[in-house]
């Protein structure tokens, strides 16, 4: 079982991560961890779920990375508390331009 660790939940229970870490479109093959800051110790905030449902982007191009995301869906909601909480993504039609988040993402998922 792998653990995907780089994501964000966006809305709970789906989480987002970079699509390059689903090599398998097999969603028992892998797990989600949040609350997960530092891998040299067990944080109490860590807590594992499983994913039920992976959708990648349609038009993902693995040669140059173009739309690297995916969209997991995990078995059962995400426990929210201080250190794991979701992002806010822009609302459709309030003007906040998708590059935006895109660049961030690309910034800390290249």
């Amino acid at each position: 079982m792998l653990f995907l660790q780089f994501g964000k939940i966006v809305n709970n229970p789906s989480f987002i991560c970079a699509l390059k870490l689903c090599r398998a479109a097999d969603p028992t093959q892998y797990s989600v961890r949040v609350g997960e800051h530092s891998r040299a110790t067990v944080e109490a905030a860590e807590e594992d779920y499983n994913i039920a449902e992976i959708i990648m982007h349609p038009q993902y191009q693995r040669w140059d990375n173009d739309n690297d995301i995916a969209l997991l869906r995990l078995s059962r909601k995400v426990t929210l508390k201080t250190e794991v909480n979701v992002i806010c993504l822009p609302v459709a039609g309030s003007g906040e331009p998708v590059e935006r988040f895109h660049r961030v993402w690309d910034k800390y998922h290249r």
